[in-house]
């Protein structure tokens, strides 16, 4: 019996669209993470954008739980003294005005870090068995995909195994 079969692959799909001061944006948790993201789908066919200092944006930050309790946009040992300014990587922010898209300014970005961490906390309190089940979900798969590794390694060590007993023994090995 391979390890893998010990443990079940789970797809968690729970999201849920919450209304901010900008415009909608889609809650998702994700075990030790809060995605909040302004389209949803493969494709992003369910899209909606946030209107900040005048101009669309779609964002898809990243909230982390820090030491005080709260989520905040960007993981806590990137977001402290001098690193401040990698929180932001997590802010996935960009503007949708022209043909591409471009980066957003400072003064939209402290709004939408501002307005992100305002609703995910506000949303995060009253859904704490959401939070506990994505947590879940993300662990077990995290043990699938552990155990799949396990067994494509123990697999390819066998066959190694083999062709150093054959060619230590005068048989055919492959290298």
């Amino acid at each position: 019996m391979k390890l893998q079969d010990k443990y079940e692959y789970e797809s968690h799909h729970y999201h849920e669209w919450i209304t901010t001061n900008y415009g909608d944006v889609c809650i998702h948790p994700l075990g030790d993470t809060i995605m909040v993201r302004s389209a949803i789908g493969a494709h992003g066919e369910d899209r909606r954008y946030l209107t900040v200092n005048r101009v669309e944006i779609s964002i898809s930050p990243h909230c982390y739980k820090w030491d005080d309790g709260k989520w905040h946009v960007g993981e806590p040992a990137k977001s402290r003294g001098q690193e401040a300014w990698k929180a932001r990587q997590s802010l996935y922010a960009s503007r949708c005005d022209y043909f591409g898209t471009g980066g957003v300014s400072n003064s939209a970005e402290d709004k939408i870090v501002a307005e992100v961490e305002r609703v995910v906390n506000e949303w995060a309190e009253t859904h704490p068995d959401e939070i506990a089940e994505a947590d879940r979900i993300h662990r077990a798969q995290g043990a699938y995909i552990l155990a799949k590794q396990i067994d494509e390694y123990e697999n390819a060590l066998q066959t190694l195994r083999s062709n150093l007993d054959a060619c230590t023994n005068g048989g055919d090995y492959k290298m």
